[in-house]
């Protein structure tokens, strides 16, 4: 003990004597590697721990000191030089005096217990090669106040910051971090107990962020993720009880939480901003998440995953986008406060349960997209006062609508041709029913069970026999037949004009009848305008839309000139321009009748050809102007 003593005092008076004189001396040196002498330590004047060689140092259990312990509370500053390859257990534990760290780029492992409970420590350098921290790697570096995780990063044992009580920002940029701790809950607590830990940065090369990744950090208010996070595995942030803000940037994110295992189970965010690249919402994205009260999805997104954002109950009102192409099964249910939803005009498919329990659901505008409407998709939407059937479905399916106690009004377009069981059941509320269809829809089993059966059905014209015979159909005794005939679609073939089917046809030119034509097609031989009015066997009757005819005596060739062969024309979409010399059509601008630009295109200098598409302008004469010179050109 004397002997320790006296060697303080001179390591003392060598520290004072640096202040004075700028002198830094050795203070004691030694090896320290796991194949012994592969490492060596050095501890100078000015209190600063040196680690050099190559490979791997020693471990250090709790049993077996350091050869530099008996100054471990004289140093401040820890150096692991390059070529170091790992810090050793329990290497610099309970140096409370620690101050400064700094690791070598040629360092892959942190050992457990490195630099637990360096109380003081406020600054950490880490290299890029560290792929592990071990297990309570920082636990108790209670000054600590950031942290970056590096990019190569791959496992982060059991708490490893946890009690990092001035921990305030990590930034985490591991790419593929497949281990955050070994265990689950309670025992895998990496960040636990960081309570001043307010602001997560997840770097945009970041692809996975695992199960309790960031468990009740109470603290973090604001969360980023990055553009590449394709997985968030389940209670990732579990309890993070101050969380206000998520911004989600991940483009292509596939999984989020499991059924019953949110991400983001108990973290109260109030705010969701959902990046202008991203294209899925993966399925149970936001499950539960019920301190959101509004979400706006952007036109970039393309899918809506199962229970993305289902049992988030104090969600009030949803936009979804106009690129929204379907809406997986529960996506919504059980949000049970949700009043306003708009549906973008892409969507095509509604899932099984969308809405399910959306109780104060009061009114949803279905856009004519949709073609699927799944089973239950609206069923105990108990405040749901009206809905319309899209004309593009052909098929309600089994509970859709169950229990809408409140529905009054429903409207079935005339492409439906079967309703499944129960598909009204207990839509006591109903007052009228309107129903487009001449045939009337196939009823499953008490489709309209405890649906008054004195409300007026308002039917097509002339089709009260069909309605009044049909089964289910019958037990309806108000039908109306007031409505007119769906309006008859025209297609055309060439110089062949088809309606869609119905009793007897008249065809017209220029509003007057034409003299014998009563069939379903007609061949016309003028230019002009043509629509057809339909009958069935009750006279009843419905006329097309016009369609205009401008291609009598116009055979499909190329157009041809000195410089410039277009085809095909007519066209029904597709045109292309070929030019004799590159860059000598710069310019390519469509007109209508109306004199009015209604397609441009640039050609590239480069290019002595190019396709135009055309296909979105309605069928009809335009001209093609293509360097000043004009072509007349046909779209049907």
């Amino acid at each position: 003990m004397k002997k320790l003593t006296v060697f303080l005092g001179v390591f003392a008076f060598l520290s004072m004597a640096n202040s004075v004189n700028a002198q830094v001396t050795v203070i004691d040196s030694g090896y320290c590697g796991a194949s012994g002498n592969n490492l060596s330590w050095k501890l100078t004047s000015d209190s600063v721990l040196t680690i050099s060689g190559s490979g791997a140092m020693a471990d250090y259990y709790w049993a077996v000191k350091t050869p530099w312990d008996a100054y471990k509370n004289n140093i401040a500053t820890v150096v692991i030089n390059d070529s170091v390859t790992t810090i050793g257990h329990n290497a610099f534990g309970g140096y409370i005096n620690l101050t400064s760290v700094t690791i070598g780029d040629s360092v892959t492992t942190i050992g457990d217990y490195v630099f637990l409970s360096c109380s003081s420590l406020t600054s950490v350098t880490i290299g890029n090669s560290v792929t592990v921290f071990g297990s309570f790697a920082f636990s108790d570096c209670s000054s600590l106040s950031t942290i970056t995780i590096p990019e190569n990063v791959i496992y982060i044992g059991n708490s490893a910051f946890e009690n990092c009580t001035n921990l305030q920002t990590v930034n985490f940029n591991a790419i593929n971090c497949t281990s955050f701790g070994s265990g689950s809950g309670s025992y895998n607590k990496v960040f636990y107990n960081c309570n001043a830990f307010t602001t997560l940065n997840i770097g945009d090369a970041v692809q996975n962020i695992q199960s309790y990744a960031f468990y009740v950090c109470k603290a973090l208010t604001t969360v980023t993720i990055g553009n590449s996070v394709t997985n968030i595995a389940r209670w990732a942030f579990y309890y993070c009880s101050n969380l206000d803000t998520v911004n989600f940037n991940a483009i292509n994110c596939t999984s989020i939480g499991t059924s019953g295992a949110s991400a983001f189970l108990g973290s109260p965010f109030t705010t969701l901003n959902i990046g202008s690249m991203v294209k899925t919402i993966p399925n149970y994205a936001f499950y539960n998440c019920w301190n959101l009260t509004s979400v706006i999805i952007p036109d970039n997104v393309i899918s809506l995953g199962e229970s993305a954002f289902s049992a988030c109950s104090g969600l009030i009102s949803v936009t979804i986008g106009n690129s929204v192409i379907s809406i997986g099964n529960t996506a919504f249910g059980n949000c049970s406060s949700l009043i306003s939803v708009t549906i973008g005009n892409s969507v095509a498919s509604i899932g099984n349960r969308a809405f399910e329990n959306c109780n104060n659901l009061t009114s949803v505008i279905i856009p004519e997209s949709v073609t699927t409407i799944g089973e239950c998709a609206f069923q105990n939407c108990n405040n749901l006062i009206s809905i319309t059937i899209p004309n593009r479905i052909t098929r309600i399916e089994s509970y859709t609508f169950q229990n809408c106690s409140s529905l009054t009004s429903v409207t079935i377009s005339n492409g439906v041709t079967m309703i499944k069981n129960r598909a009204f059941d207990n839509c006591k509320g109903l007052t009228s029913i309107t129903a487009h269809a001449i045939i009337p829809p196939a009823l499953g089993d008490n489709v309209f069970l405890n649906v008054p059966v004195n409300i007026p059905v308002y039917i097509p014209c002339g089709s009260y026999n069909s309605y009044s015979k049909a089964s289910v159909w019958s037990n309806f005794t108000n039908f109306i037949d007031s409505l007119p005939l769906p309006k008859p679609i025209i297609t055309q073939n060439n110089n062949l004009l088809t309606s869609s089917a119905a009793h007897s046809y008249q065809w017209y030119f220029n509003n007057s009848p034409i003299s014998g034509a009563t069939n379903q097609t007609y061949s016309y031989t003028q230019n002009g305008v043509y629509f057809v009015e339909i009958a069935n066997a009750e006279g009843c009757t419905a006329k097309s839309d016009e369609i205009t005819i401008d291609n009598v005596g116009i055979k499909n060739y190329e157009l041809r000139n000195t410089n410039y062969v277009i085809y095909p024309n007519p066209t029904t979409g597709r045109l292309t321009i070929n030019c004799e010399d590159k860059g000598a059509c710069p310019l390519v601008k469509v007109y209508n009748v109306a004199g009015q630009v209604v397609y441009t295109s640039t050609v590239s200098a480069l290019s002595t050809e190019t396709t135009i598409d055309i296909s979105h302008l309605a069928n009809g004469l335009y001209f093609l102007k293509v360097d000043n010179k004009m072509f007349k050109i046909i779209k049907n």
